[in-house]
Parts: structure tokens; C-alpha cells; sequence
């Protein structure tokens, strides 16, 4: 009972800081730059995508570009509830986050409190929670479908974020965590009916499909807030003026060379045989690992997008408990100082980066230096993310073409 009572006063707290940072306006001096979109003030993520449907829906006329999946035109957009849609909801998704973060952690809470404050108040997370961003949500709906059991539920959470969003094909994976003796036939069978059907709906909204990928290159990031592989090759060329597209190609290559490496390492160690699919660790991790990998490999994202990466960290935990492994340690301790750092990098990002020098952008030194460091802690953190949820793949890679006994 004591116990219930210290979490719950832990999560009050921690609501109550958040939202005196949101709602004081403290928090874009310390944590988030202000946006573009200030008339939208806070949540203007979420406005901006309650705008469009209200405007695809209803208006019909001088919107632009739907830059969504056509699943949120079904979305139901009653006048009645206008206010919920606007104001009430991003507000619940900013305490929803905060219960879910304790939720995944109960078992681990006691001896990992400061990682756990660590992962509320880093930019990252801040960022999201402060733009009311989609992602948040899509975050919301993966932890869902890990700990829900009844799998026609979760092949509709799992076709919807799809649909909303493209790059949660990633989710697809989880439909395998589901027990065998869940199915009738198989589940490779459900979830590819799963999938066709998830692509046919598409084909018939193909005109919002386009559209949407035409408008992707306005949410790209470049230098500030990059969560990609792409930053290293951007850096490089930065400094060299080298071949972009040959630096890209020398990158992946380097990144598929180390998650080899790492590979070979987890082998010759007993922890690939306490990995399975059916932990609710082992699923968060499939999930968020492999969309946090997926975007990270395909896309210049918003650095908000490594609120996925959080669905990692418990399995790695449990891992670590159970072997007592050294790497395992040490790279917990690599995560935390990891998002101490990203303090340090946006302390810089909120100021002064660069100048115009005859029209050419130069970007401050201090500024590239930190860029630099958190495009390597990015790369070695992904590359080890990727040995680990490269065995669960390969599992369900074998499941897909495992032929009927």
C-alpha cells in the first residue's frame, strides 16, 4: 500500500511540473523552442491535425493537402465535442504518457527512478508532450496493443495507426506476440490478410496517400532536433563538401557492419535464449525498437520521435537483472548520460546556431560539436537496439515461412 501511495505521489509530482512548465510558459526557455505556429499556442501539433480533418470533413474547399493517412477522415468530427477535440484531450494524452511511463517500469521502478525521471523530462519527451505532437498518441496506441490481449482488437489499433501515420507498418510485427494457442490457423495467415486489407483500403484513398507523401518533405528536420542516420552523412558533408548520396551508402553500410559485430557478441552469450515474443518487455521492445529503427534508418525525423525508444529500455532492464551482464549495465548507464546530454545539446539548439556569411548558413562550432556527439551516441545506440530486435525479427521471419505440421 505504501508503495502504491509513493508512485501515485510520484506521478502527481510529475504532472504538476509538467504543467506548470507548459502552462507558464517556462518550459521554452528551458526545454522546447518556441514554434512557428504561435497562434496555435500550446498543442499546435494536434490543432493543426483537428484543423485539417474539420477542414477535409466539413469545409471541403481551400484545404490543403491532406497530409494524413485516410483513416483519420473517419475520424468523428462532431461540433458538440469540439471542445474536447481541442483542448481537453491533449491534456489527457500528457497524463496518460506519464501513467503509462509508471505502468511499463512497475517491475523495475524501485531501482531505476532516476532513469524514469530522466525519461519524462528529457527535450524529447518535452517536446512531444509541448506540441501535443501524433506521435504521442501513436506512442499511447503501441503500449496498448502490447498489453492487450484479444487480437481482433489489436489487428484494428494495429491496421489504424497504420493508416494514420505509414510508418507504424512497423506494428504488424506485434500481431506475432500473441500466443499460438490464440489461433485457429495461424497467424501468419491473419496477419497478412491483415496487411492486404490495410493495403486495399489504401489503394481506394491512393489520391490522399500521394498527397500526404508530397507534404512529408515539410516535416522533415535538418540540423536542429535530427533524429536520423542521415545526420552523420550530413555532417561529413557539411565539413567536405563529399558526395551526399555516396556518404549515405558508406553509412548504412558501416551501421549494418556493427550491428554484425554486436551480433556475434549477443551469440556467444546465453541472453539471445531469454528473448522471446510473448513478454510484455519483449513486446514493448519489439515495437518500439523496431519503429523507433525504422524511422531512424528511413526518415530526417523530429527528435521527438525517440519516445519510442523508451519501450526499449525495460527489456534491457530485465535482461540486465537476469544476467548481470557488464554490457547490459554499462549501456543502461550510456542511456542515462544519454539523455542528461540532450539538456546540453538543446541548451545550444535554443540559441544562436549559426550565421549568414555572404549568404552562406556557418554553423557555430559549439553547436557542431554537440550535433556531433549526439549523431554517434544516436548511431551506437541504434546499432545495439538493432542486434537485439534482429533476433526477434529472425523468430518471426521463421514463424512467417515455418510450414504447417
Amino acid at each position: 500500500m505504501n508503495l502504491f501511495r509513493n508512485k501515485l505521489t510520484e506521478i502527481l509530482i510529475y504532472l504538476v511540473i509538467i504543467f506548470y512548465l507548459l502552462y507558464s510558459g517556462e518550459i521554452y526557455k528551458y526545454f522546447v523552442p518556441i514554434g512557428t505556429l504561435l497562434e496555435f499556442g500550446l498543442f499546435r501539433d494536434w490543432k493543426v491535425v483537428i484543423n485539417d480533418i474539420y477542414c477535409t470533413q466539413v469545409i471541403q474547399s481551400g484545404c490543403r493537402p491532406f497530409p494524413y493517412g485516410p483513416a483519420l477522415l473517419y475520424f468523428p468530427f462532431l461540433e458538440f465535442f469540439r471542445e474536447f477535440y481541442y483542448q481537453i484531450f491533449p491534456n489527457l494524452m500528457v497524463i496518460l504518457f506519464v501513467l503509462t511511463i509508471s505502468i511499463i517500469f512497475n517491475k523495475f521502478h524501485k531501482q531505476n527512478k532516476f532513469l524514469i525521471f530522466c525519461i519524462i523530462f528529457s527535450p524529447t519527451s518535452l517536446l512531444a508532450i509541448e506540441r501535443g505532437n501524433f506521435d504521442l498518441l501513436l506512442f499511447l496506441l503501441a503500449i496498448l496493443i502490447c498489453y492487450n490481449r484479444f487480437l481482433y482488437l489489436n489487428l484494428f489499433l494495429i491496421s489504424f495507426s497504420f493508416l494514420v501515420k505509414f510508418y507504424p507498418i512497423t506494428y504488424f510485427f506485434n500481431i506475432f506476440t500473441h500466443k499460438k494457442k490464440e489461433f485457429i490457423l495461424g497467424v501468419r495467415y491473419t496477419a497478412i490478410l491483415t496487411f492486404i486489407i490495410s493495403f486495399i483500403f489504401l489503394y481506394f484513398h491512393k489520391d490522399i496517400f500521394l498527397g500526404a507523401f508530397e507534404t512529408s518533405s515539410n516535416s522533415k528536420s535538418g540540423f536542429h532536433m535530427l533524429f536520423s542516420i542521415k545526420s552523420t552523412a550530413k555532417l561529413i558533408k557539411y565539413f567536405f563538401s563529399t558526395n551526399y548520396i555516396l556518404l549515405l551508402f558508406i553509412t548504412y553500410l558501416t551501421f549494418i557492419g556493427i550491428i554484425y559485430v554486436f551480433i556475434k557478441y549477443l551469440k556467444k552469450t546465453d541472453i539471445y535464449e531469454k528473448i522471446t515474443l510473448h513478454d510484455i518487455e519483449d513486446k514493448l521492445f519489439l515495437i518500439g525498437t523496431n519503429t523507433a529503427l525504422f524511422s531512424y534508418l528511413v526518415f530526417s525525423n523530429y527528435y521527438y520521435r525517440e519516445i519510442f525508444l523508451i519501450l526499449s529500455i525495460p527489456l534491457l532492464i530485465k535482461v540486465q537483472n537476469l544476467f548481470k551482464n557488464n554490457l547490459f549495465r554499462y549501456f543502461l548507464y550510456f542511456i542515462i548520460f544519454r539523455y542528461l546530454f540532450l539538456h546540453v545539446y538543446n541548451f545550444f539548439i535554443l540559441g544562436e546556431t549559426y550565421s549568414n556569411i555572404n549568404g552562406v548558413r556557418v554553423f557555430n562550432d559549439s553547436f557542431l560539436i554537440v550535433f556531433t556527439l549526439k549523431s554517434i551516441m544516436d548511431f551506437v545506440l541504434m546499432c545495439f537496439l538493432s542486434s537485439i530486435v534482429f533476433f526477434q525479427n529472425y523468430q518471426i521471419f521463421k514463424t512467417c515461412f515455418k510450414r504447417n505440421e
